[in-house]
Order: structure tokens, then sequence, then C-alpha cells
């Protein structure tokens, strides 16, 4: 069922740019140009539910889950896309508990995590991405984690087997590698594919697997 309630938008935060990139620029698109409709979308950075919002109103019969490790974010993401399934965890190299700091000189989106053994300190759990996924083939995976990509792709890529359209955006800024990491897993799958036009910076990328 489509979700009617309003989008919440705060104003003077980068809310406001994903707005633009998600609502007026089309910046995921690609998505609606599959052949066939996705059963299965994983929004891997929901942020504020931005995106999760727009993929879930645009395939309302799809299961559409977001992950977003930020307590605050994943309250506001939760209010904007009730029609998803959200959940707070991390992606990493491996499974461990994290702390999730957030970045000032990135931009009130930015966040990134790191391992503690400190008592008392909040933490989130990180799985690795095959842990996320699990036993559900995806068809669609964006991933927009602020330079976790990089151990991503670094990783097992079993989960790229059933995904028909990857849509990416490289963090090499933060975390040098990334985008090489990316196009070596891509090129390590053991599937054709293709990268398509995306509306956006250099950093964005729209993959769409042929085989």
């Amino acid at each position: 069922m489509k979700n009617t309630s309003p989008l919440l938008v705060r104003p003077h935060t980068s809310d406001v740019s994903v707005f633009r990139q998600i609502y007026i620029d089309e910046s995921l698109g690609s998505v609606k140009r599959l052949r066939t409709k996705p059963k299965k979308i994983l929004d891997l950075g929901a942020y504020t539910g931005i995106s999760t919002r727009w993929l879930a109103d645009t395939f309302p019969s799809s299961l559409v889950v977001g992950i977003e490790p930020h307590p605050a974010l994943m309250e506001l993401a939760r209010t904007n896309a009730p029609n998803a399934a959200l959940v707070r965890i991390a992606v990493g190299a491996e499974s461990a508990w994290v702390e999730v700091h957030e970045d000032d000189d990135r931009g009130d989106w930015a966040t990134h995590t790191r391992e503690s053994d400190v008592e008392g300190v909040a933490k989130v759990r990180q799985l690795t991405m095959s842990q996320i996924v699990g036993t559900l083939e995806y068809d669609v995976v964006k991933l927009d984690v602020e330079g976790a990509e990089k151990a991503v792709f670094e990783g097992d890529l079993g989960w790229l087997e059933s995904v028909q359209l990857l849509l990416v955006e490289t963090h090499d800024r933060f975390v040098p590698g990334c985008t090489e990491a990316m196009y070596s897993a891509l090129s390590r799958c053991g599937r054709k594919w293709t990268e398509l036009k995306r509306r956006g910076s250099s950093a964005d990328h729209a993959i769409r697997f042929t085989s």
C-alpha cells in the first residue's frame, strides 16, 4: 500500500539536497527502466528514509529494506518510510559491535563507524554484506555508505548473483580506493555488466547486469 503520509525534509540540512537528487533529478530513475519489476530492493545507507520512501512508493508491491546505523537518522527513516522494512545495523568488513560517529566536515548526512571496546558507549551491530543479504535475493541494491563500500567490494561477492541493478555512490574522498575496489569486484564477480548514465556526480554509478 502506498504511503500517503507527509515526507519530512528538515530545512537547512542535507535533506534538501537529497530530496532534490531523488525526487527532482531522479537519481534513482534507472530502477524504473528495468525490464522486469524488482521484487526485492535493498537501500543500504537509508539516511532519513527519503530514498527508501521513493523506492517503496515507486514499487508498492516490492519488498524494500532500508539499512541505517545512526539512531536519530533511523528514527526519521521510520517516520518517512513506514511502508518499508527499516533495520538499524551497519555494514563492514566483519561482524562486530561498532560506534557511530558523525563527521561534521563531511556534511550532516555523513557518519562513519569504528570498533570499540569501551563500556557504556552506545553501539550498533555491524555485519558483512553477505550476512545482511542472507538468503534474500535482491534485484536492486543501492549502496551509499560513506566509504564502507570499499570493504563491501573487497569481501565475499555472492550477494551480487541475483542483482539486476546496482546503484553506488563511491567515496574516494573519504576512503581512498573505493571506486577501484568496485570495478575490481565487478571484474571478479563472473557476470556481464554495463554501466549506465546516472544523474549526479562522477561518483554516482549505475551498474546493470546483463547475465
